[in-house]
């Protein structure tokens, strides 16, 4: 069975952490490679993505070391399943979630500092903090 007319139809497909074929698609908390039909679960293809694809060693030795985990809370669906180091086009890195799809370019993602998580700064770079952050200190403040 070929498998690129599908590959087409699909908004975002990336390299599989199990067979290392570039089919790989997350949508709506399905997790499937068209080329191997390895299914894991969303958490699982991400962390098995940071390592196996990215060659990160395992979170307790990136953080024990000072490093960063680059799976953090998706802002899309707020899973655990946010990989914020995919390779994308012209040597950048794109954001890219395996819960629900959602998919980003770095230079769209800021890191808020007050909760420390990535939000799509919607072209207003700078503002250092994301719209639920800032609605809670509005809302403080009254």
């Amino acid at each position: 069975m070929l498998i690129e007319p599908e590959l087409k139809r699909l908004y975002s497909v990336i390299q599989c952490p199990s067979c290392f074929q570039i089919a790989l698609n997350a949508d709506g908390g399905e997790v499937k490679c068209l080329f191997c039909l390895s299914a894991p679960a969303p958490s699982d293809a991400a962390e098995e993505y940071v390592t196996n694809v990215l060659g990160y060693p395992s979170r307790f030795e990136v953080e024990k070391d000072g490093g960063e985990w680059p799976v953090r809370t998706c802002p899309g669906c707020g899973n655990d399943t946010f990989v914020t180091a995919v390779p994308g086009a012209y040597d950048s890195h794109d954001f890219y979630c395996f819960n629900c799809g959602y998919e980003k370019s770095s230079d769209q993602m800021e890191l808020c500092h007050d909760c420390g998580e990535y939000y799509d700064h919607g072209g207003e770079a700078g503002s250092h903090i994301c719209a639920d952050c800032f609605n809670a200190k509005v809302s403080r403040d009254d």
